[in-house]
Parts: C-alpha cells; sequence; structure tokens
C-alpha cells in the first residue's frame, strides 16, 4: 500500500469513538485497496513481456474504469456522511419567527432598532460576543438592513453564530463529523492522485473517464424491485434495471432538477 495512504488511514483511528468511525474506516480502506490492486494489476502487465511499450500503457489505461468504480463504489459510505452533514447543517438554520407571538414581534423591532443606533463596529463586536440568544435571532430572522447590516459576510458570521447559541450539541456534532470527513476525503484524493499516475494519463484525460464512472445514478422504486431512471431531453424517462455497483452508488432523487444538479457536481 501507498506509505501516505497507510499514513492517512492510522490518523482515522483518532475518530474511534465517533459512531461514524467504523463505516467511513472500512470505506476509506476499500478506496486504498482498490488502489493497490490496480497497482498490481498494471504490474502484473508490465512483467509478463507479452506487450510493447505501448501494448503496456494501452492495457493498463483499459483498468483505469474499472479501478476508479471499484473506488467510486468504496466511497459510498464517505459520500453518505457528506451528505448527512449538509443534511443536518440545513436542519440548524434559523427558522422564520412565529407571526402569532405579537410580543415576540415587538421585542425583536426594538432590538433591530438598538443595533441601528451603534456604531458598525460595535453593532458587530455585540452580536459575534453576546451570549443573549435574543439579540442574535433578532438579527438574522429578518432582513439585514433592518438591524443595520449591508455586508452579507458580517451576517453570515452573525448567522453562524446564531446557530452556534442555539445548536451547541448539534454543531459539536457536526464539527467532529466534519473532521472525520475531511481525513477520509484526504484520502480518497490520495488514492485519485495514485490511480491516475498508474494510468499514466494526463488530468483532463483521466477525469473524463472518471466522470463517466462517477455520473449519478437515480435510483426509483422500492428495496428489492429498483429501477435506475434516466430522464431524456423531451422530458420522458427511461427505466432499467441497475448494476450491482449502481445499487450501491444510486440515489433516490426528489426531481429531475436535483438529479442534474447531482450529475453537474459529480
Amino acid at each position: 500500500m501507498n506509505p501516505n495512504l497507510a499514513s492517512l488511514l492510522a490518523r482515522l483511528d483518532k475518530f474511534k469513538s465517533n459512531p461514524r468511525h467504523a463505516a467511513v474506516r472500512a470505506s476509506a480502506e476499500a478506496v486504498a485497496t482498490a488502489v493497490a490492486e490496480f497497482s498490481k494489476r498494471s504490474s502484473g502487465i508490465a512483467a509478463s513481456r507479452q506487450y510493447t511499450e505501448a501494448g503496456i500503457k494501452a492495457a493498463v489505461r483499459d483498468l483505469a474504469a474499472p479501478a476508479l468504480r471499484a473506488q467510486h463504489v468504496a466511497t459510498q459510505p464517505i459520500r453518505t456522511l457528506d451528505r448527512d452533514i449538509k443534511a443536518k447543517r440545513a436542519c440548524l438554520q434559523p427558522a422564520d419567527p412565529d407571526k402569532a407571538d405579537l410580543a415576540g414581534a415587538l421585542e425583536r423591532g426594538e432590538i433591530r432598532q438598538h443595533l441601528r443606533s451603534l456604531k458598525p463596529l460595535e453593532r458587530e463586536a455585540l452580536l459575534m460576543t453576546t451570549t443573549d440568544l435574543r439579540l442574535v435571532e433578532a438579527a438574522v430572522t429578518a432582513p439585514p438592513e433592518l438591524s443595520g447590516f449591508a455586508n452579507g459576510d458580517i451576517i453570515d458570521k452573525i448567522e453562524a453564530r446564531y446557530i452556534e447559541l442555539k445548536h451547541p450539541a448539534e454543531v459539536a456534532e457536526i464539527e467532529a463529523l466534519t473532521e472525520l470527513l475531511a481525513e477520509a476525503e484526504a484520502i480518497v484524493a490520495v488514492a485519485r492522485n495514485e490511480a491516475r499516475n498508474i494510468a499514466q494519463m494526463e488530468p483532463r484525460e483521466f477525469e473524463a473517464v472518471a466522470a463517466k464512472v462517477e455520473a449519478a445514478v437515480w435510483l426509483v422504486g422500492k428495496p428489492g424491485e429498483e429501477r435506475v431512471c434516466e430522464p431524456g431531453p423531451d422530458g420522458i424517462a427511461d427505466y432499467r434495471q441497475p448494476t450491482p455497483d449502481e445499487l450501491v452508488t444510486g440515489q433516490r432523487f426528489t426531481s429531475p432538477a436535483e438529479y442534474y444538479a447531482a450529475r453537474l457536481a459529480a
């Protein structure tokens, strides 16, 4: 195994107490194993003396797509963790205030009036240091101009501060999962780069092969009766039986727009 991959895998052990550690480590190990197998097979081709130099290069390149497919399947738990983190973050976004709570609305209006009366630096410092959730909530549950802000970057920081105050346990969980994800993604990146080096392909050519392998697959149907949905340019979808790999890597999208967005992001 690549020494860099072995070192990165060992670093995952610091997350053993995290409930997602076992699945993510197994996923990362499978990624490393896939690229090690690719390396072994390519070395076997070179040592067989059955090919010319050009033939060796072509044969190894032919192994690139299956190797990338194996890595892509192996990364499923890591990609699931990424989606889960994003979903958890989305759930923490400030909710619209209760319109029936007139007293709360009046209080928030008074807080915003006070914030507007402050100098910009004083206003930002107050909201970034206070432990009074009401002050921050007033600023993030209305257009920023009502609290005296015009800079979107500052509002983003204040919104993050609000989430931190309102959901401390959830924020701590997300931060821990994000650290685990970052370590796992580093392993995937190193393995991907090693695969490209083994294949001796230019980055653009390699990524074109990877794009075909990693394209999003839309699964529909109940468990055991899944089908792959492939929307056409005319809006009419075709359906086919999924491959075993697609059953692992496929996703259940809620709309064609979500499906196309995933394909663009891949």
